[in-house]
């Protein structure tokens, strides 16, 4: 606006062509519309919440000189956790029993794992004898290549997936895991019921003490906290 430079502000702004009120308006404040807005805050979910701290995280730490990737790339593996624990339950149908139903509702906390987890489900159904692998079952169904992918992502540290390791303690070990998948899937599951609540103090309360149990499960899984405790 250079006819300000020799002109008051309304006869400079009758020249330029818009209002006086626009004119003091500018002069109060000289910044672009663009520069007075606030940053928006993220409106969608972060597509990497569930995984960051779990899977992200753990990949980058153990490979600092890792080169950025499609994040398809990334979340498209299955987690070791949730494989080592599948892995288990195949070989030891018995330690499942007791988690049929959560095992068909919940899986083993990896969506990828949801057809080894539904086939574990109906076997139980079935009477499968406890102490029969579920390996010929697998393969009969067509799912011999998923098994084989559980078999390569398993984490090979965790105690339970020890022939050597003493199998009460296994067993007790592989239930501990597998309950702390149930409690996180039940909690998101939770969560996304009170987001379609009306919000109280109570509510945001509640919601707060979910995502820090969330956190603390996940931490404790992407750092092994479960293997070092049974050592």
């Amino acid at each position: 606006m250079s006819f300000r430079h020799t002109e008051p502000p309304v006869i400079a702004a009758a020249k330029a062509g818009f209002s006086g009120a626009t004119a003091y308006r500018i002069e109060q404040d000289q910044r672009l519309p663009s520069q007075k807005k606030a940053p928006r805050d993220r409106r969608r979910r972060d597509p990497l919440a569930t995984v960051w701290d779990s899977e992200v995280v753990p990949l980058l730490k153990s490979t600092p000189g890792l080169r950025p990737i499609a994040k398809a790339q990334i979340v498209g593996r299955i987690k070791p956790f949730s494989a080592a624990i599948a892995l288990a339950a195949i070989d030891h149908p018995g330690w499942a029993r007791a988690y049929d139903e959560a095992i068909e509702r919940v899986g083993f906390g990896d969506p990828r794992l949801q057809p080894l987890a539904h086939e574990l489900f109906l076997a139980l159904c079935d009477d499968h004898g406890d102490d029969v692998p579920l390996r010929e079952r697998l393969s009969r169904k067509g799912l011999s290549e998923p098994l084989a992918e559980v078999e390569r992502v398993a984490q090979s540290d965790a105690p339970f997936l020890d022939a050597r390791y003493d199998p009460a303690k296994a067993r007790a070990l592989w239930a501990a895991c597998y309950e702390a998948v149930i409690e996180i899937a039940d909690s998101e599951r939770a969560l996304d019921g009170m987001r379609r609540e009306d919000v109280t103090a109570a509510s945001l309360a509640a919601t707060r003490d979910l995502r820090d149990r969330i956190a603390v499960l996940q931490r404790q899984i992407s750092n092994l906290e479960f293997w070092r405790g049974a050592q």
